[in-house]
């Protein structure tokens, strides 16, 4: 099955990339550089004490797109604190945006993530992730939603098992946009509601809540009893073999639910070929999440330049 949703989003993207090269006869591409900042969790064993502090990391981007809007990226990511500190992931996706269309903008994007087993980030069985979002932009308030699905192997487990994870947020924006000059600035304030099952930790883009910040375990209820695989599954407190990738939790699996209401403001600064993307998003549990939780927050900040 999910075979086959690859293959359909990889068969989507190709036909409407051929649909817009045959409507204009032209695609024009162009190559890209920049640099992604974030933070990530990383182990902090204190004895027999496992917690999160935020370490720093850095992802260079490699792009290459389309002017029809196809576009294939490379991201190495680092991290900069922790036990071990270096190289932690591969990050690599394809897929097709539109947002310069009059009623809708669109993406769909296929992600894999290669793992580098470094013992300083929690280990993580998600290593596929299929994305799309969709926003109407005819009203004032315009409304959005995003959906995405995470999969992959749980190599802790034995034996070792098929896992996925599902997100979805739906809510509303609106796009503040000047211009003066070769200086283009935007802001997009929106409000959203998420759901999804985060039952394993992950680095998705649709729960960026649960891989980015340090009091990520505290989204995954709480099981009331008998323990969870070791490795990925999400949960709170626990034991560490001190290796970083395995850690004993007693956390059971959460089923879909709503997680949070999101807060998020995205700008954007666009100085010739040169554009400045910061992000900021407040994280504020709901319903049986927000038993003993707190409102978390995750930031970003990206360079690029096309050439």
């Amino acid at each position: 099955m999910k075979r086959l949703f690859i293959l359909a989003c990889f068969s989507f993207c190709i036909l409407t990339q051929l649909t817009a090269q045959d409507s204009s006869h032209t695609s024009q591409w162009r190559f890209s550089a920049g640099i992604n900042l974030l933070t990530v969790p990383t182990y902090n064993i204190v004895g027999t004490d496992t917690g999160f502090n935020n370490s720093f990391s850095l992802g260079p981007t490699l792009s290459l797109g389309s002017s029809s809007g196809f576009a294939i990226s490379y991201s190495p990511r680092f991290v900069m604190g922790g036990a071990n500190k270096g190289l932690y992931m591969h990050a690599v996706s394809v897929g097709f945006s539109r947002y310069d269309l009059p009623v809708f903008d669109y993406a769909i994007t296929y992600g894999h993530y290669f793992f580098t087993g470094n013992k300083s980030v929690p280990y993580s069985p998600m290593s596929n992730e299929i994305y799309g979002d969709l926003t109407y932009k005819k009203t004032w308030l315009r409304p959005y939603i995003a959906a995405g699905i995470g999969f992959g192997k749980d190599t802790s487990a034995r034996p070792a098992s098929s896992v996925s994870d599902i997100g979805l947020t739906a809510g509303f924006s609106h796009s503040f946009d000047w211009e003066s000059g070769d200086v283009g600035f935007s802001m997009i304030p929106s409000v959203g509601l998420n759901a999804g099952t985060n039952d394993y930790f992950s680095f998705l883009n649709i729960t960026k809540y649960i891989g980015h910040n340090s009091k990520s375990v505290s989204y995954v209820k709480k099981g009331s009893g008998g323990t969870a695989r070791s490795g990925g599954r999400r949960g709170g407190g626990g034991t560490s073999t001190g290796g970083g990738t395995t850690t004993s939790t007693t956390a059971a699996a959460q089923g879909f639910g709503i997680t949070n209401v999101q807060l998020n403001l995205e700008s954007s600064v666009d100085i010739n070929n040169l554009s400045i993307r910061p992000t900021v998003s407040l994280f504020i549990p709901v319903g049986n999440a927000a038993t003993g939780n707190s409102t978390t927050a995750f930031w970003q900040l990206v360079f690029e330049y096309k050439f």
